[in-house]
This record gives C-alpha cells, sequence and structure tokens, in this order.
C-alpha cells in the first residue's frame, strides 16, 4: 500500500510526542512492505532560500519537508495564520508530489494538517484517515472558553467528520452531558487500512457543522479527565 501521513513535526523537527509517534509508523510500515512518504515541515524561522523544500529517502522513508513561506508570522504569535501558511507550502508539495506518485490512502496526523490532506486525498481520490493525538477540549479540561479554542476545535471537528476513518486512539470514556454516547463502536485509523466497504463507498457523514458563531463560549467536553486519565474526547464531544 502507498501511504501519504502529513505532520506539523517530523525528526529533527520534534516538539512533541507526534514527531516520534509519526517517525515509528513510518518505519513500522516500510518494514511491514508498504511504500510511505511523509509530508512534512523544516524547523520554523528559516526560509525558501537556506531550506528549501527537499526529498530524500531515510529509513526507507520518503521524506518532503516544506520550506517555510515569507509571511510574518509566529506560531506563538499567529497559531492559526501560521498553520494555514504551513498548510499552503505542504499543499504546493503535495501536488508536486502527485504527479510521479499516487497514494492508495491519506493520514493526517493532528488538526494543523487538515487543510492539505482533505486537499490532496481529494485531488488523489483516495480515503483520508485522521488521527486526533490530543483534543483541544483534553488540554482545556473540556472548556473552549477563548476564541483560538473554539477554532481549532472546529478544525479537528472538521478532520473527524471529514475523514474516511478516525481514531482517537483510545477506548471511549463515560458520558458526562447528554448526547454523549459510548455506544457508537470506534473505527480503527492505520495507514494499513482503509474503511471504504466492498463497493468502495465511503462510510456515511454525519451532519455538517454547525453555522460560525455557534460554538458555546464555554463547551464543556464529556471528558474533562482526558488529560489526566490518558482518555480523550468521543466523536460526539469533536462537535462544536
Amino acid at each position: 500500500m502507498r501511504v501519504l501521513m502529513l505532520s506539523w513535526e517530523y525528526p529533527p523537527v520534534v516538539v512533541g510526542g507526534l514527531s516520534r509517534h509519526v517517525h515509528a509508523l513510518a518505519r513500522h510500515l516500510v518494514a511491514a512492505g508498504h511504500d510511505v512518504t511523509v509530508l512534512c515541515r523544516h524547523v520554523a524561522g528559516t526560509d525558501a532560500t537556506t531550506h528549501p523544500t527537499s526529498r530524500q529517502v531515510v529509513d526507507g522513508v520518503r521524506i518532503v519537508r516544506v520550506a517555510e513561506d515569507p509571511l510574518h508570522v509566529t506560531f506563538e504569535r499567529d497559531l492559526v495564520a501560521w498553520t494555514l501558511s504551513m498548510g499552503h507550502a505542504m499543499t504546493r508539495a503535495g501536488y508536486g508530489l502527485l504527479k510521479d506518485w499516487q497514494p492508495d490512502v491519506v493520514h493526517a496526523h493532528d488538526w494543523l494538517v487538515t487543510n492539505p490532506a482533505v486537499a490532496l486525498a481529494d485531488a488523489a481520490g483516495v480515503p483520508l484517515v485522521g488521527t486526533i493525538h490530543a483534543t483541544e477540549a483534553g488540554r482545556h479540561s473540556g472548556w473552549l472558553s477563548h476564541p483560538l479554542n473554539q477554532q481549532v476545535h472546529s478544525v479537528e471537528w472538521w478532520l473527524a467528520n471529514r475523514a474516511d476513518a478516525s481514531s482517537p486512539a483510545a477506548a471511549p470514556c463515560a458520558p458526562r452531558w447528554p448526547g454523549c454516547s459510548t455506544s457508537t463502536p470506534r473505527r480503527s485509523a492505520s495507514s494499513t487500512t482503509a474503511s471504504r466497504n466492498a463497493a468502495g463507498r465511503s462510510p456515511t457523514r454525519r451532519s455538517p457543522p454547525p453555522a460560525p458563531g455557534t460554538v458555546p463560549t464555554a463547551a464543556r467536553c464529556c471528558c474533562t479527565s482526558a488529560a489526566s486519565s490518558g482518555r480523550r474526547a468521543c466523536r460526539t464531544c469533536w462537535t462544536p
């Protein structure tokens, strides 16, 4: 299987555990006989002159590392603008990759690569797998009181609902608010499984997102102890 993974961090760019997770997953998939390409970025603060978009193969994994666009934005001060800029660079590099290599599945790791992952899965006409490594609600004990929290949460919702398979990589939690149900079975989300059925149809989508401005300013996720317990928010709680 040809797998295209997108991640905003990949060694030597290490921000947290996501980088190590994607690195290990990519190498193990290659060892299992799969053709894996990772689309990622150069270290922040570089430019296309000193760090142009590059392609290399390390441990059997093809790594396409994109250059930063010359915008005066930073991760710390302009998170959403910085993420969209990175996504634009990844999309351009991904379109170039699709000219001579076609994936069987696109795997997005976390909300920051949602835009390019959706664009490339659509362009290639293949299933999209999404892995939410940590939800915004889980990081903030269930409260989404700031506009930035709500923006990130809405992109997580988009990835979870747009993906043909999604995974919070943990068992469901106990319901703590109306509508939060643990009865819906989770579908496995790995790069080696695409959740298209035998007829080639995508699973049924959930309802579309609510209109802008309807995200509650004090939305309470059912997984208020997610950070301390290691659990992840259920799919219902990803809905704004």
